[in-house]
Parts: structure tokens; sequence; C-alpha cells
């Protein structure tokens, strides 16, 4: 085999294994950056886990007091019937022009 063959062979063989570092170093880094969002989300889950659980803690701390629905103001309350407009709610087809 020739010295220029040789060379080439082993010329390519560094530049593939410089390549294969190359990858192996930016998927590592883009794990660092996977492992950074992570911890942000996580700490934002956190702040936002402990926000629900303090409205929790409120609504767990109101009382209730249910004599208000047997007084007579309440029992005198009705509810309020619209009346109907009889028009139809569509078109037969929506997409034509509105004459």
């Amino acid at each position: 085999m020739s010295p220029v063959i040789k060379n080439t062979i082993v010329l390519v063989v560094v530049a593939v294994v410089v390549y294969g570092l190359y990858l192996v170093v930016s998927a590592l880094d883009l794990t660092q950056a996977t492992f950074q969002q992570a911890a942000e989300i996580r700490a934002d889950t956190t702040a936002l886990e402990e926000g629900v659980l303090a409205d929790l803690r409120t609504l767990d701390a109101l009382e209730l007091d249910a004599t208000l629905m047997d007084t007579p103001e309440y029992q005198a309350l009705r509810d309020v019937v619209r009346p109907d407009t009889n028009f139809p709610a569509s078109r037969d087809n929506p997409f034509l022009p509105v004459r």
C-alpha cells in the first residue's frame, strides 16, 4: 500500500474519532441543559403547589352557615324565566352570504 493511501486512511480515522468525540460532548451538553430545565420546572411546580395548598387551607378554614337558606327572604327567591325568542339558532349553510 502506498504511503498516500495509508496517510489518507489515518486522516479519515482521526476525523471520524474527532467527530464522534464532538457528538458525545454535545450530547453531554444537552444533558446538562435538560437537567437545568428540569430543575427550573421543578422549582416552578413547587411554588405552584405551595400556592394551591395555601388556597386549599383557606377553603378548609371556611365555615358555611346553612341557616341562611331557612330564612323567609331566601325562601322567597324564585328563578327568573327568560322569554322564548322563537328564532332559529343557526342557518342551513353558514357559509352563504347574509341576505
